[in-house]
């Protein structure tokens, strides 16, 4: 008898392992898109969060008062960094009339992250009852939460009572009624 041998895969084979192939590739992608989007939004919010400790470093060196403004464009929100010129602070009207200059250009998210961007989503509620609904991103200062010392605060102990110190001197087991009956 004569037997064949296989040289190769039957064309049924490569079809089915192509199709097998096809079929995990396209469930794979949306996976590795969303991947690939929260990785690029995590990077801008890195970004920014850098550019807040420039500009803080920025205010040290330069013992001003320095502020990021974000501005509300057209195609979507622009900031910039301000430098205190008069020492009253970092103020819309000083912006306007060049007192408190601009140090750097003016960016935008989308131009340095493809399809990122920051915004307020429309129709918040107010945060304060009475007050007006969120507008463009503000940052508004508060009073320190805790305050950091050199050392820690001492734990303060009420004064001892009379009552306190014959209740030392009781053998244990003693209560305090039967302490008070006794006496």
């Amino acid at each position: 008898m004569n037997r064949r041998t296989a040289d190769g895969y039957s064309l049924l084979e490569v079809v089915f392992v192509g199709a097998l192939g096809a079929t995990l590739a396209a469930a794979a992608v949306p996976e590795v898109l969303t991947g690939i989007d929260e990785h690029r939004t995590s990077i801008a919010a890195r970004y920014v969060a850098a550019r807040f400790q420039r500009a803080r470093t920025e205010a040290v060196m330069r013992s001003a008062i320095v502020a990021l403004q974000f501005t509300q464009t057209t195609s979507g929100y622009a900031f910039a960094e301000y430098v205190d010129g008069n020492r009253n602070g970092v103020l819309a009207s000083d912006m306007r009339s060049g007192v408190d200059w601009q140090h750097g250009a003016i960016e935008r998210l989308p131009d340095q992250f493809t399809g990122v961007d920051f915004g307020v989503i429309p129709g918040l509620p107010p945060i304060d009852s009475g007050g007006a609904p969120p507008g463009p991103i503000r940052f508004v200062s508060a009073p320190p939460i805790a305050r950091a010392s050199r050392r820690p605060a001492r734990r303060r102990r009420a004064p001892y009572t009379s009552e306190d110190a014959a209740m030392r001197s009781m053998p244990s087991g003693y209560s305090a009624k039967r302490a008070r009956r006794a006496s």
